[in-house]
């Protein structure tokens, strides 16, 4: 988790400044049984839910395919798991999204089962969620994801507003007329998106899985087919959810599954208690927590919140005869009474991979249409809205680079889908665009909230995609509006963009204001913050120039950066309009040594 520290210090331009560093912990290394020590998470509960909090190396017993093993060191993980409440501090926008799996952040996937949904239980659900975000830390993430696809859908982010407003698109899409076959159907679609999600997501009990569902089929015996009956296309077998099982122990994530079913609806085409059935198999098969929606609903999701805010890392060493290309089998148990473990319960190994080449790698115009997660090569990226070139659209500047190399990439491509994740605009950068350090990319939408994809390849062949939730709109400031900030240096004279700042001697704040009064006074002050609404640390007046375009002006400042130590900001354009505050703009900025 990150962890803030206050020092001040003087800066010599252009004003002095107390601010407020940053330190990283480093993100842990996967669990693998390489020669160094072995990393080993899990969560330690009492009989009411919460966390234990107090347990020593003494305490745990570890046992790897039924040895017992010394456990090295016991760290513990903990989150702010308490409502954050009106006092609670905004850290503010995040600099730029990354596909860099995160160390110590909390992270809440939302999943609804749209399909499975009768209409008028969308209430309680937004209810439930409501509750959810409500009670997370500052820090904490949560997405939402509707499977099999088509409803809300958003990225991880700390924006509760954008989470609550997803779910305000909720339909419920289960009706009347389902047969028991399309229930086997869904079933066997929704596992299978299940365990695409548990295998793209970052593993451990830092992330937790909040499934919304009427219920799943039970497996089923099938009786030998008869010559002239119809042909059954979708059998829900054992091993569908023994496959599933399989694939969840290896993660060791929190897995909540939420019985969201309204008897009173729509007819079921199976009975409920099957369904739920169904669904207490699947929920089992995670070593996970099921929960009904129901008046008692409000409790349990405090109590999920609780759990999930605390976790042990323990660490072992290996023997040295121990293979490293098979999957170990892991116990974890205290000697403690009234203490329940979760954790995965095995140790995935590492193989390598013998199989024969299945064909050319994919370009990066492939992995624009399809969810692979490639974090080969570790990307940066923002994407920057502006006016668009005709009315009713914005322009939005996709900005990005590769995380660890100044060399040029070989190929890249960016793309936007809507909240049906229907793809609405692409783009792929030709050499010379490439050439750019960073490169970027312009796409035309209409107003609205998107899902940014990026792919790219560098010269030696490692593959990077990621994906972040961005909003197509400008700031309101009446009489004008704005755009976003964009940061960058000047480079040979003009103005070049930078997402990371390093030892740069100063960077340059830009946005443009656009339906600017032909008789208006307009001016602007830059500010430096701790946080998005934290008091201003230091000021610089902005400069306003003509833009290009009639009514439209471009607001700058330069910010010396030369004394200011590594660590994460916020920067504030404040627009004034003939004397009075009309608006601002918020932007971070990250400095690393």
């Amino acid at each position: 988790m990150l962890t803030r520290h206050h020092r001040a210090i003087d800066v010599l331009a252009p004003a002095a400044l107390a601010l407020l560093a940053w330190a990283d912990v480093p993100a842990q290394p996967p669990l693998t049984l390489p020669a160094q020590p072995v990393v080993v998470e899990f969560r330690a509960l009492d009989t009411g839910g919460g966390p234990v909090l107090d347990l020593s190396a003494a305490d745990v017993v570890l046992k790897v395919d039924g040895r017992p093993r010394e456990v090295r060191s016991l760290d513990l993980v903990r989150f702010d798991g308490t409502e954050p409440g009106p006092g609670a501090i905004d850290a503010g926008p995040a600099p730029f999204a990354t596909n860099d799996v995160l160390g110590e952040q909390r992270d809440i996937l939302i999943v609804l089962e749209d399909d499975a949904i009768a209409p008028g239980t969308e209430a309680p659900i937004r209810a439930a969620v409501d509750r959810l975000l409500n009670r997370l830390a500052p820090g904490d993430r949560a997405g939402v994801l509707t499977i099999p696809a088509g409803g809300p859908s958003v990225g991880l982010t700390t924006d509760r507003a954008m989470v609550r407003a997803s779910l305000a698109g909720l339909v419920g899409r289960s009706t009347r007329g389902r047969t028991d076959s399309d229930a086997r159907c869904r079933t066997l679609t929704t596992i299978e998106a299940l365990q695409n999600l548990i295998l793209a997501v970052r593993s451990g009990p830092s992330t937790t899985v909040l499934f919304f569902s009427a219920g799943l089929t039970l497996p089923e015996t099938v009786a030998p087919q008869r010559l002239g009956q119809p042909t059954e296309t979708c059998i829900v077998r054992t091993n569908h959810y023994s496959d599933f099982k399989n694939i969840a122990s290896q993660a060791g994530l929190n897995f909540y599954a939420v019985h969201a079913v309204d008897d009173s609806s729509s007819a079921q085409p199976a009975s409920t208690n099957d369904l739920l059935a169904g669904l207490e198999i699947l929920t089992g098969a995670a070593n996970g927590d099921l929960i009904r929606l129901t008046a008692e609903t409000a409790p349990n999701i405090d109590r999920m919140v609780r759990e999930t805010g605390a976790f042990y890392r323990a660490t072992f060493d290996p023997e040295p005869t121990e293979r490293i290309d098979s999957v170990h089998h892991l116990e974890v148990s205290v000697a403690r009474r009234g203490v329940v473990i979760r954790s995965a319960v095995v140790i995935p190994g590492i193989k390598a991979d013998t199989r024969a080449p299945t064909g050319k790698k994919p370009s990066v115009s492939d992995l624009l249409r399809v969810g692979d997660v490639r974090r080969d090569l570790r990307l940066r990226a923002a994407a920057f809205p502006s006016r668009g070139e005709t009315k009713n659209t914005i322009k939005m500047v996709v900005v990005f680079e590769p995380a660890d190399s100044a060399e040029p990439l070989a190929s890249a491509a960016v793309a936007l889908y809507d909240q049906r994740d229907k793809l609405v605009a692409q783009a792929t950068l030709r050499t010379e665009d490439l050439g750019r350090m960073p490169p970027f990319a312009a796409l035309s939408v209409k107003p609205g909230t998107y899902r940014l994809r990026v792919a790219a390849a560098d010269r030696g062949g490692r593959l990077g995609t990621l994906d972040t939730q961005v909003r197509a709109q400008l700031v309101q400031a009446v009489p004008v509006t704005l755009s976003a900030m964009i940061l960058g240096t000047r480079t040979t004279g003009r103005f070049a963009p930078k997402l990371l700042f390093r030892d740069d001697p100063a960077l340059i704040t830009y946005v443009e204001a656009y339906g600017v009064p032909k008789a208006a006074e307009l001016s602007a002050v830059v500010e430096l913050a701790a946080t998005a609404e934290g008091p201003a640390l230091g000021a610089v007046t902005a400069s306003v120039l003509p833009g290009n375009e009639e009514e439209t002006w471009q607001i700058q400042a330069g910010i010396a950066l030369s004394q200011v130590p590594p660590g994460d900001y916020i920067l504030r354009v404040l627009v004034v309009v003939d004397q009075k505050l009309v608006g601002k703009v918020v932007r971070g900025m990250r400095k690393e040594q």
